[in-house]
């Protein structure tokens, strides 16, 4: 009784180990911050500043906040995975670099011609499920408020915690 319990702790304790979130103590600069993933066939990029995973090339289909929330939890399976969700919007902008709110030079996603990206984050004092607005990123320089009628694009992302229930 007493090995089987040890040995549940040093599992336990490996695993949260293993779960740690990454260092803040550390910055990555340029392409050194991404790790194209080969478990993932190549189709999702490991950021080693703040540990989220990626889709490497989004599907770049302009489409309504609903059908994009959809995409990432029931369609999107880069390296025949499931687990994808829309990021909040602090997750997508923390893949900017300033100034400017650029991708950071040799990056390694394939983004097409999208240039607005879907978060999951409502716009404050719009909260609620039948809110009607949600935060966008913008490749090309920023983020603004769009309506959740408008069309972006998802960029889906694994790992973190998710808003909203999904």
């Amino acid at each position: 009784m007493i090995r089987s319990l040890c040995a549940a702790l040093v599992v336990l304790a490996a695993t949260s180990a293993a779960a740690k979130p990454p260092s803040w103590d550390r910055k990555i600069e340029g392409a050194n911050r991404f790790k194209v993933l080969k478990a993932f066939n190549g189709e999702a990029v490991l950021d080693q500043e703040t540990g989220l995973v990626w889709d490497r090339a989004p599907t770049g289909d302009l489409v309504t906040f609903s059908s994009a929330t959809l995409h990432c939890f029931f369609g999107s399976t880069p390296g025949d995975r499931r687990g994808w969700r829309l990021p909040r919007i602090e997750e997508l902008v923390s893949l900017l670099d300033p100034p400017g709110f650029q991708l950071p030079s040799g990056h390694p996603f394939e983004l097409g011609k999208a240039l607005t990206f879907w978060s999951a984050t409502t716009v404050a004092g719009d909260a609620g499920p039948e809110s009607a607005q949600a935060w966008v990123i913008l490749v090309d320089g920023g983020f603004a408020p769009a309506e959740k009628s408008d069309s972006a694009a998802p960029w889906c992302v694994r790992g973190g915690e998710s808003v909203d229930g999904i």
